[in-house]
Order: structure tokens, then sequence, then C-alpha cells
């Protein structure tokens, strides 16, 4: 059903709402990420802003990919579609990657090594 709004208003090209669309999805996947590594958050105060600070917190592998979406959202170069795409894409790489322990797993040392 959300694949079709999405058509629908990218048909529409009411890009604007599509984004809006996919960041309400993100916050389902944010809080299907946090209940994957037993963190808790207010659902009351879980907007997308808030949602999106903790799942940086605790999956710091992903860090490029946040600066990626914020990075083509400030850039007055970009359009919608260029936003649209790397909020697909994105979207897409961390429902398919936030249980691959062995990339966690990797960066953990990193950091261990740092320490």
């Amino acid at each position: 059903m959300e694949n079709d709004m999405l058509k629908d208003l990218f048909n529409q090209k009411r890009y604007e709402d599509v984004i809006d669309l996919l960041k309400s999805l993100f916050c389902g996947l944010y809080e299907e990420m946090l209940i994957y590594k037993n963190v808790s958050y207010d659902e009351d105060k879980s907007d997308y802003t808030t949602l999106a600070a903790l799942v940086r917190k605790n999956y710091p592998q992903f860090l490029d990919n946040f600066s990626l979406m914020q990075a083509t959202s400030a850039n007055p170069d970009n359009t919608y579609l260029d936003y649209i795409n790397v909020l697909l894409s994105t979207y897409m790489f961390f429902k398919k990657e936030y249980k691959n322990s062995s990339e966690e797993n990797k960066y953990d040392e990193d950091i261990e090594f740092i320490d």
C-alpha cells in the first residue's frame, strides 16, 4: 500500500509529500532497528530526527549513509529527485544490512583499537 502511495505521489510530482512518506517509512525502520538492538526510546517523542539520532549512535557503521542523506538534502544544487533517490537507496540498504553482525563487529574492533 505504501508503495502505491509513493508511486501516486511521485506521478503527481508531489515530491515533498514523497519525502515525508519516506521519512515516515524510515521511522518504522528505525524503530525496528532500535528494537533489534534492545535500545529503549520514548515512543511519545519518537519523530524522525530523534529516531535517526538514536540509530546513528547505535549503528556507527552507517554514519557515512547518514552524512550522505544530510549532505544531499542540504545541497542547493540537488533536486528533489536526487534526495528521493538517496533516501530510497539508503532505506533499502539499512533494511537489508542492519542485522549484519559481521559488519558491526568489524566496526567495533576498529573502535577498540582506537581506544
